[in-house]
């Protein structure tokens, strides 16, 4: 048999748990928690949860949120088993998503809806989506500034990914 040589896409899966999780692979931390989460509270806040095709927890991942303040970072919380981005004005979405994971070759990119927000109307990238897709990109309210969004890689309930 043949073996072919890795690229660079195919190696990404160890070395983003060891360079950006190092705790997750047994290394030592290098003040990570200043470079992959906010420091300061924000007044609303995005949950999310990371699914892959066997509907199992995804937690050795990363989740960059692009938003109209600029770019964060987020990674799993061993405490509250979530991704979570704080933010201050709910005029800040929708958000743009990049998922880098195990198994994925290339990061995947998506976005995130509040509920109930007229300009999701006029939103051509979701209006672009089939009516009965949208869903799998809008968030659902938890409570008064709390928000919680599910992203499925695969499978019977899978995010709309976006091609860039």
């Amino acid at each position: 048999m043949r073996k072919l040589k890795e690229t660079p896409s195919q190696t990404a899966g160890p070395y983003l748990h060891i360079g950006m999780m190092p705790e997750a692979s047994g290394t030592e931390p290098k003040n990570w928690a200043s470079f992959c989460s906010e420091t300061e509270a924000k007044e609303y806040q995005l949950n999310m949860r990371l699914f892959d095709g066997a509907e199992e927890t995804v937690t050795d991942a990363i989740i960059e949120v692009y938003h109209a303040s600029g770019m964060t970072r987020t990674t799993y919380k061993e405490a509250n088993g979530l991704f979570s981005f704080g933010f201050d004005d709910i005029c800040n979405a929708p958000f743009t998503l990049f998922v880098i994971a195990r198994g994925i070759n290339l990061g995947l990119c998506t976005r995130v809806y509040l509920p109930d927000e007229a300009e999701n109307l006029s939103d051509n990238v979701l209006q672009s989506v089939p009516q009965e897709r949208r869903e799998t990109l809008i968030a659902k309210k938890t409570d008064e500034k709390q928000f919680m969004f599910d992203i499925h890689l695969q499978g019977e309930h899978e995010t709309v990914f976006l091609e860039f």
